[in-house]
């Protein structure tokens, strides 16, 4: 029977951008340009240090399902031994009371350990000429963005999938003033779930993030399409070797991407982003 694909959803844009430092690129074994490697990274990588680690606050779950989370924990810690051996090896009583103050913090340490380990997030933008984003992820202006065609990359993920690959893709960042405090319980638990990797302080507004999570591991990379990375743009201070190395990269490729160069606005504090033949 064949599989329906479904389309883009309408809330994605037709392309996201990834800014990166092509210094940075160049030292990895795999890169964008050169290999197609999509890089899922741990969060605990990230330069936010409340990035995807928002408490749930199970310490005020339901006991019922305080008990749940404790049975599958064991699972995971124990997956050869049998249902009262696990439960004699975890001790679930004592690993429920955890989850009551003031031992909570301790016991989600080990959860947010798991979250970091099991969950790569591939982060991308609405926006292609943010300065400060061109700062932080682009080497000082010195880098790269790339613009990857949406509708490709989401038949990509789909894809993967299919061929067994725990890949949620792609979900908006959502920006908040307040510390959320996030309750699971079993009827919400993956929305709590979303809700911790996706939630960011109002800080990072400017940024208009948007993610694909991939939940069978992080530090991993995926080998896209050739067809997926569909815009490059070069840094405003990138200098002529690494330009020229650039446009020897793109131009093997069997599907050029549109190339631009970042230009400072004249009589304002922003970019044009403008097109290069090559």
């Amino acid at each position: 029977m064949e599989v329906v694909r479904q389309p883009r959803p309408a809330d994605v844009p037709p392309v996201l951008y990834k800014y990166i430092s092509w210094r940075g690129q160049k030292s990895h074994p795999q890169n964008l340009l050169a290999d197609n490697a999509a890089y899922f990274a741990s969060a605990a990588e990230f330069n936010d240090p409340f990035d995807c680690s928002i408490a749930l606050r199970y310490d005020l779950s339901p006991k019922t399902f305080q008990a749940e989370i404790a049975k599958e924990y064991a699972k995971k810690m124990y997956p050869h031994a049998r249902r009262a051996d696990r439960r004699r090896l975890l001790n679930i009583n004592k690993f429920v009371a955890k989850f009551r103050k003031p031992e909570y913090g301790a016991a989600y340490k080990e959860f947010q350990e798991h979250v970091y380990s099991k969950i790569g997030v591939f982060c991308m933008s609405e926006v292609n000429s943010n300065i400060l984003m061109w700062a932080y992820y682009s080497d000082s202006h010195q880098g790269l963005c790339l613009g990857f065609d949406m509708d490709r990359f989401w038949r990509f993920c789909q894809e993967l999938s299919l061929k067994g690959n725990d890949v949620i893709s792609p979900y908006k960042v959502k920006y908040v003033r307040d510390y959320p405090t996030l309750i699971p319980n079993s009827s919400n638990f993956f929305d709590m779930a979303m809700d911790q990797l996706l939630t960011k302080a109002i800080d990072w507004e400017h940024e208009r993030e948007y993610r694909i999570l991939y939940t069978g591991g992080a530090d991993v990379n995926f080998a896209l399409d050739d067809d997926i990375i569909s815009e490059v743009i070069i840094g405003c201070r990138m200098n002529d070797s690494d330009q020229e190395e650039i446009v020897g990269f793109l131009s093997k490729r069997a599907n050029r991407p549109i190339l631009f160069k970042a230009e400072l606005k004249g009589e304002s504090f922003g970019l044009n982003i403008v097109p290069v033949d090559y």
